[in-house]
């Protein structure tokens, strides 16, 4: 090897030299919890993506709990109590939240088709919206919102998402509220990039399903300390919509691919817009498009629930609302179901 060619070997090597201690650290400690599934990912209070924690979650579980029932959704539907959704279910049903955060269209319907790929039961579907879920962009790269390489099929991207996720660590701005963190263990902040939960979270492994108990707790006993902790800011308003309209063709096919395959699955589904504290509603244009799809299976609940409205309790923020409003809402979307006959015809079968 000539000189030239073993001076820039060296150099190489040399410039390499700062990047293996991080990237070892990262290796090593997985801050992310992507490289290894977890008894609680929520444990030590960093931020994690909750689409990697469903899905690693998800195929740890199911040889063990043949999950045939699933609500979908962003963290909207964290809060509906698969125990109580059971009990609109028919016999035997088997929930699970497969849930991710901020989770636009595109990630939905990627996650029934990975679950129809797979050859998953879809026995039943709750899926759970907002009007702030149309204006989502596809295909976030951020380490919170990046899709779970588990619902994808590209061959790249698993290679793709990995990148992203030591990207991340490896910023000065992770970095320099992690490593205080790693040798203290206490959970300070040291920039604009927070890398820990925001909330403090009790997570069932069985169902996926989250908890904020010390948050409900709070609400319960102390509301005015809460939310004066955690402001709602959203002032009394009528109810507004979008002069255009959140339903583009792409978001219309996803949903459109969406229905055929529940659908073609035979699954007893719902599809529901929640009411908010925006107080944001669809537009007729979009709402038309909604019901053309989905026909008796939707339900825009967006103006629905005044007395609820009115009580700010009901809410986390002008957007996540309590499990007691999510268990109105499915009393109401259930209405119908007649689950006595239903257990009735289910037995003597």
């Amino acid at each position: 090897m000539n000189r030239k060619y073993r001076f820039i070997l060296k150099t190489m090597v040399i410039a390499t030299i700062p990047l293996t201690v991080p990237v070892a650290l990262y290796f090593i400690c997985d801050p992310f919890k992507v490289l290894r599934t977890y008894d609680d990912y929520f444990a030590d209070g960093l931020s994690v993506n909750k689409g990697v924690v469903t899905a690693s979650t998800f195929e740890a579980e199911n040889p063990a709990h043949h999950y045939d029932s699933f609500i979908l959704g962003s963290s909207i539907s964290c809060y509906y109590e698969a125990d109580n959704w059971k009990k609109f279910l028919e016999p035997g049903a088997r929930p699970f939240h497969f849930d991710t955060s901020n989770q636009p269209i595109r990630t939905l319907r990627r996650t029934v088709e990975y679950l129809e790929r797979n050859a998953y039961s879809l026995r039943n579907i709750l899926i759970v919206l907002d009007p702030f879920i149309f204006r989502l962009q596809p295909d976030k790269t951020d380490m919170v919102f990046i899709d779970p390489p588990q619902i994808r099929k590209e061959w790249w991207y698993k290679t793709f998402f990995h990148y992203k996720m030591i990207s991340h660590f490896l910023n000065v701005k992770y970095l320099v509220s992690y490593l205080p963190w790693l040798y203290s263990k206490e959970k300070r902040s040291y920039c604009d990039t927070n890398i820990f939960e925001p909330q403090p979270i009790t997570w069932d492994r069985i169902t996926n399903e989250e908890h904020v108990y010390s948050w409900d707790d709070s609400i319960s006993h102390c509301p005015e300390i809460f939310y004066a902790r955690h402001p709602i800011g959203c002032e009394p308003k009528p109810y507004n919509s979008s002069k255009e309209n959140l339903i583009n063709k792409d978001i219309e096919e996803d949903m459109r691919t969406i229905a055929v395959i529940l659908n073609r699955n035979g699954c007893n589904y719902k599809v529901v817009i929640s009411p908010n504290l925006r107080r944001e509603v669809l537009n007729e244009c979009d709402d038309r498009i909604m019901r053309n799809i989905f026909g008796h299976n939707y339900h825009n609940l967006g103006r629905d629930f005044h007395a609820a409205m009115t009580d700010h309790t009901n809410f986390y923020d002008n957007t996540h609302y309590r499990a007691s409003l999510a268990g109105q809402i499915m009393q109401k979307i259930y209405a119908g179901t007649d689950i006595e006959n239903m257990n009735r015809l289910f037995l003597n079968d």
